[in-house]
């Protein structure tokens, strides 16, 4: 096998890792997010719209490569290239060649339309490393502009109702998503504080966001995007809480955008209204990329992969769980 599974995924010709979870010296970064980008990597190699994220959240004082989409370089005696995962912004597919025997490895993506992330590409490999967050057949994303019009008439009639629309939602990825698809003509749109520091990363690359406040809120009108967890009482904005016209003892009306959503009532425990957002690829997708990429071998890894193995399996697909074919 050209992989194992020491330290995350380590290509044995090439002697480095995909999203290392501990200190290596060379560390291929699929994206930004924390549980792909972890600290303590001696050098990491990945997009170039990924690495000012990295720097971001890391230090600027990390030694990073930076590669654009489809450019290759040579690592030991393998060959690498980055190509669109349409996760989040500089997502990448990391595709790997050695003797002729092509890997890809997804990290995490979707296929659904992003104005900030670039398209998913389907890569043509013999052994395509999928990520299997969503892989159970509940898992089937609803029409992005269905979800958008009820996300907008929860605003409205939060708005009549005199509450603050508050949403709950990734700073990296998910905020940017949603801050392109509300209808700003309905109210304000006000982000916290990470979420702007992620904002400027990422117009400073020269890919447009659209305008929105930062907190505290200031208007009746507003619908607040927040990184923070939390319940009713949760305090958001740099004061400490959310203000409004209406003065520090607002009522607020919560929710979230999650893919897991699908699988949970429309309201949860804390009463948060529960809208079907996903950045990654759902359970049809999964299906379709595997055909996409014509591989001759699937390794499912990250989240529901055993549905998803046995359904291609049933298909005559050679597919594995992770652990089931590669070493440690």
């Amino acid at each position: 096998m050209m992989f194992t599974r020491r330290n995350g995924l380590h290509c044995v010709p090439g002697d480095f890792c995909i999203d290392p979870v501990r200190s290596t010296h060379t560390a291929v970064i699929t994206h930004g997010h924390s549980d792909h980008a972890r600290r303590g990597m001696q050098h990491y190699i990945t997009h170039k719209h990924t690495a000012p994220i990295l720097r971001h959240r890391l230090g600027n004082n990390i030694n990073v490569t930076e590669l654009e989409y489809d450019q290759q370089i040579k690592l030991g005696d393998a060959w690498i290239s980055l190509h669109p995962a349409g996760h989040v912004i500089g997502s990448a597919q990391v595709r790997v060649e050695h003797q002729g025997e092509v890997w890809v490895c997804t990290g995490d993506y979707k296929r659904d339309s992003d104005p900030i992330a670039a398209p998913f590409q389907p890569i043509v490999c013999d052994t395509f490393v999928t990520e299997c967050t969503f892989g159970l057949p509940i898992y089937q994303w609803p029409d992005m502009q269905l979800v958008m019009r009820d996300v907008h008439a929860w605003w409205q009639q939060n708005i009549l109702s005199g509450r603050t629309s508050v949403i709950h939602v990734y700073p990296l990825g998910k905020a940017q998503r949603l801050l392109c698809a509300l209808d700003q003509s309905i109210g304000t749109v006000y982000v916290d504080d990470s979420i702007h520091a992620t904002n400027q990363v990422i117009v400073n690359t020269g890919i447009p966001v659209p305008q929105y406040s930062r907190l505290p809120v200031a208007t009746a009108d507003g619908l607040v995007l927040t990184s923070a967890g939390g319940s009713a009482n949760t305090q958001h904005g740099p004061n400490g809480n959310v203000n409004t016209l209406h003065g520090p003892n607002t009522r607020l009306s919560l929710a979230t955008a999650s893919g897991w959503n699908v699988s949970q009532k429309r309201f949860d425990s804390n009463g948060a209204r529960g809208f079907v957002v996903s950045d990654h690829a759902d359970w049809p997708t999964l299906i379709q990329t595997v055909k996409d990429v014509n591989c001759s071998r699937v390794i499912a890894m990250h989240g529901d992969t055993s549905a998803f193995v046995k359904f291609l399996r049933q298909q005559n697909t050679e597919a594995f769980d992770i652990s089931e074919i590669l070493t440690e």
